[in-house]
């Protein structure tokens, strides 16, 4: 999958009385000198994940050589801001609102100290500006990419935020930070006219915990029903979500729903206390006769945790046959910036590690067997249930992307390389 970068298109929605381009260097065959000499901008903001740290240093120093304000926001650089020794400023948390009010400031020459959620790097010190919780939320500025080739399983995708924030509290996640805790949802009548407004056939929603509110989500399928429209949607939920409002999935299969990412995250239930899941084990053992029966694809994720041994290997071997998910996929657990367990573990490796597939502290085993048990854990189940997995994309009609879909199955496993954007 290739997408969008949905970050960048809601900061330009937020600033409309200004020019603005988005350089997708993913996409780009020209350098960031190339587009800094051509359109010559006032302020380059950049943001980026925790694997991607040095990227994002070499933009921020390019640009600020370049003579521009440099400007960092998302998960990484709201916590980790003291490491861009070239960085003007890093916007904490949300970034829409803060970052309308620093465009504004720098144009008027108004001190940033006014800008709420800020870190500004003042010489040798970083000043904290006041904490506000601020609502914008605009629609993606989707035409400063639209030359750009954004796919999944072969075809266009959209990506919308029909929901911010998540209830939860999962000790290696950074979302309760990054959002202040915060949960709350568009309305449904506008996500769903927005998506009629698009031409792309699959929708992905990025919300890290869509079913939190049952009452939002049977809004939403309602309609979806009304609308009569014809997309794949795909989801982020937990296992208890679904256990609960089993009927809600399959209402949602009736509109379209393609694909169910769920973390499982733990192998048995002293994993995900330690985690502070909040879920029992049990669910997630329960989920796929729900999803199976629908004819939803699952993804699944599991955390392996540092502190395995060999045994540890073979039980989430055993265990994830046990799941049945159509796809699992196993993450080395990683103490990112701004999420609980960073202060309880010694970092080890440097940023370009955090990729979830390399261990960044202590292990139990020696370091080099460690990531061979890994990688052996991931080769070995992502096979499991491909016959499975066939069906399902035949019965949604995407049959046809499964040999490319094979082919870069098998280029995650020999790579082993894994990019979050």
């Amino acid at each position: 999958m290739v997408l969008e970068p949905i970050a960048l298109e809601l900061l330009s929605a937020s600033i409309p009385e200004h020019e603005v381009r988005i350089v997708d260097l993913r996409m780009e065959t020209q350098p960031l000198s190339h587009f800094l000499e051509k359109f010559n901008p006032d302020i380059v903001g950049v943001t980026g994940v925790t694997a991607q740290h040095n990227l994002m240093l070499d933009i921020i120093n390019t640009s600020k050589a370049h003579g521009a304000f440099t400007v960092a926001g998302g998960s990484h650089a709201s916590f980790a801001y003291q490491r861009f020794s070239q960085l003007d400023a890093a916007i904490v948390g949300e970034g829409e609102g803060s970052f309308s009010k620093l465009i504004a400031a720098l144009n008027n020459n108004s001190p940033l100290e006014e800008v709420p959620n800020l870190r500004i790097h003042k010489g040798e010190e970083w000043v904290f500006t006041t904490h506000a919780v601020l609502d914008e939320w605009p629609w993606p500025k989707r035409d400063l990419v639209e030359g750009n080739k954004y796919t999944i399983f072969g075809k266009d995708v959209l990506m919308i935020e029909a929901t911010r924030g998540c209830p939860h509290r999962c000790k290696f996640c950074v979302t309760p930070r990054l959002f202040s805790g915060r949960y709350r949802v568009r309305p449904v009548k506008e996500v769903v006219n927005y998506i009629a407004s698009m031409p792309q056939p699959i929708v992905l929603f990025p919300d890290p915990d869509f079913l939190a509110s049952p009452k939002y989500a049977w809004s939403l399928i309602e309609e979806l029903k009304k609308s009569g429209l014809k997309k794949k949607l795909m989801i982020m939920a937990r296992s208890d979500e679904i256990i609960a409002e089993p009927k809600l999935i399959q209402e949602f299969a009736k509109v379209g729903l393609l694909t169910v990412f769920i973390g499982y995250e733990g192998i048995n239930q002293a994993a995900l206390d330690k985690f502070a899941k909040d879920n029992a084990v049990s669910n997630n053992e329960q989920v796929m006769s729900i999803l199976d029966e629908c004819g939803v694809i699952s993804l699944g994720s599991i955390i392996v945790d540092p502190s395995w041994k060999l045994e540890d290997f073979k039980e989430a071997r055993e265990y994830s046959r046990k799941l049945r998910s159509d796809v699992t996929l196993f993450s080395v657990l990683t103490p990112f910036p701004g999420t609980d367990i960073s202060s309880e573990y010694a970092i080890i490796e440097d940023f370009s590690k955090f990729d979830l597939i390399h261990a960044v502290t202590k292990t139990s085993l020696p370091p080099a067997q460690f990531q061979e048990e890994f990688q052996k854990l991931s080769r070995a189940t992502i096979s499991d249930h491909m016959i499975k997995l066939g069906m399902k994309l035949m019965k949604q009609g995407l049959l046809c992307v499964i040999p490319k879909a094979v082919f870069g199955l098998v280029r995650y496993v020999r790579r082993l390389s894994y990019v979050n954007i």
